[in-house]
């Protein structure tokens, strides 16, 4: 989760044939700094065309991780006006990084293969030139294989809460960890399950090279005890920086969740269409108790969610709640005036799959979805969600890797107040991006997909555009 706000990170230290690699992303950068610039509020260079004064430059990191004879592949969605300049690199446990660059035409996606073998492998993308949108698509081996979907997330946080790491004993579950820097970095780990908090001694702290990602089986740690229902993880840095995520694999599926970078007072949700039972797991490792209330906002009203209602949780508390009777709606939870959360929603396919969708503390006039899809296309869905007191007028535009792609029904979309839509995006051989732009209100938007043959589910909130 982090909420994925998009904004400037740190750059790696270039490696020595940097510039030989990058000659052509250099010159598009050149040209496009010619063409002009703008200075945004916060003083970052911007490129022009790019949406909102985006960053000129930055980066998007996607802790994924894999498995044996496993897919994966990474997708870039460029929604501006000018070609952008992209730099991916797969990193693993003990190998070299993988480095590819190229570029993304304006109004376009690309869509790459990354090497996913390595359970602890994980992506960056950076971008020159103009803003872009990054997620990452996994696809699992094995006569019954399963598809997750996760988008990458900025790289600044101080930290990273997963809520949905269980440790059933028909479940797999691993903290996916990565140091894209050229320092070592070291971190601890607290799991904490509905009964429990563990720190175990070889997991504080957990030592990381330069340039280099980590696996951790949760397992091994903290097996699910009688009366256990819930497990979560902190990644509590204390040496440079990393980001976080998780991947499960169990007879239902495989999920994977990027970490949330801070707890919120508040969360939005779209979720609605997704299938069959929801489960929200909640984390509260603040120093205030929190007191939760929630609204079900379906295709055309809200209704609070009574299983949620004035349910308190204290400080180091953490929480399953079974909402699957309401999972055709998109989620509001608040805390109330005082303490805040971490939470994500567990949601089962409509044909078999099963996906983690984590939320946003706000509402954006502007996001860009990426396709939950393995490279073959599917079938896939783009759910809105209006959390606020007026209609909504939506925009929606798919972006292949050839350029926009046309399709009926989307150009203009009302989002009721306090609901949330689902809209079918026509059939595609080729995953797509969509844009979604709020003329008026603003909205959150995010989608889920069923890959060809029904071969694996996958769901995931959007991207923010800034």
């Amino acid at each position: 989760m982090g909420d994925g706000e998009p904004g400037p990170v740190a750059m790696r230290r270039p490696e020595p044939n940097f510039a030989i690699r990058l000659l052509g992303v250099a010159v598009l950068a050149a040209l496009v700094v010619a063409s002009g610039l703008a200075l945004s509020r916060g003083g970052v260079r911007t490129a022009a065309g790019a949406p909102g004064g985006a960053p000129l430059t930055g980066a998007w990191f996607c802790p994924h991780g894999g498995g044996d004879g496993w897919k994966g592949w990474v997708s870039v969605a460029n929604p501006g006006t000018v070609p952008v300049g992209v730099r991916v690199t797969t990193f693993g446990t003990d190998r070299a990084p993988a480095v590819r660059s190229f570029t993304v035409p304006a109004h376009s996606e690309a869509y790459r293969e990354v090497v996913v073998t390595d359970p602890a492998a994980s992506t960056e993308v950076e971008y020159f030139g103009g803003w872009v949108a990054a997620a990452t698509v996994l696809q699992s081996s094995g006569s019954h294989p399963d598809v997750a979907a996760e988008r990458c997330v900025a790289g600044l946080a101080r930290g990273w809460f997963l809520p949905d790491v269980p440790t059933s004993t028909d479940s797999h579950t691993s903290l996916v960890v990565v140091n894209p820097y050229d320092t070592i970095a070291e971190f601890d780990v607290v799991i904490r399950t509905n009964t429990r908090r563990l720190t175990p001694g070889e997991l504080s702290p957990v030592v990381v090279k330069p340039n280099r990602s980590t696996s951790i089986d949760v397992e091994k740690y903290a097996l699910e005890g009688q009366g256990e229902d819930t497990v979560t993880a902190q990644v509590v840095p204390k040496v440079g920086r990393v980001i976080a995520g998780s991947l499960v694999s169990s007879p239902q599926g495989v999920r994977a969740a990027v970490g949330i970078a801070a707890q919120s007072p508040r969360w939005l949700i779209p979720s609605a269409g997704y299938g069959g039972s929801a489960r929200l797991v909640v984390m509260n490792v603040g120093a205030e108790r929190a007191v939760l209330s929630a609204t079900a906002e379906g295709p055309t009203a809200a209704a609070e969610v009574p299983g949620l209602a004035g349910v308190a949780m204290d400080p180091g508390a953490v929480q399953t709640f079974d909402v699957g009777q309401l999972a055709n709606a998109g989620f509001d939870i608040h805390t109330g005036s005082q303490g805040a959360v971490a939470l994500s929603l567990r949601v089962d396919g409509p044909q078999g799959g099963i996906a983690t969708v984590d939320g946003t503390p706000d509402a954006h006039e502007g996001w860009v979805v990426p396709p939950s899809l393995p490279a073959s296309g599917g079938a896939a869905r783009l759910v809105l969600q209006n959390p606020g007191k007026a209609p909504a007028a939506v925009s929606v535009t798919l972006l292949g890797p050839n350029g926009t792609v046309g399709a009926q029904g989307l150009a203009a979309v009302t989002v009721p107040p306090g609901a949330t839509v689902s809209l079918i995006l026509p059939p595609s051989d080729v995953p797509l991006a969509a844009v979604v732009v709020a003329t008026s209100g603003s909205i959150v938007a995010g989608g889920s997909a069923q890959a060809l043959g029904g071969a694996g589910f996958a769901a995931s909130t959007g991207v923010p555009m800034p």
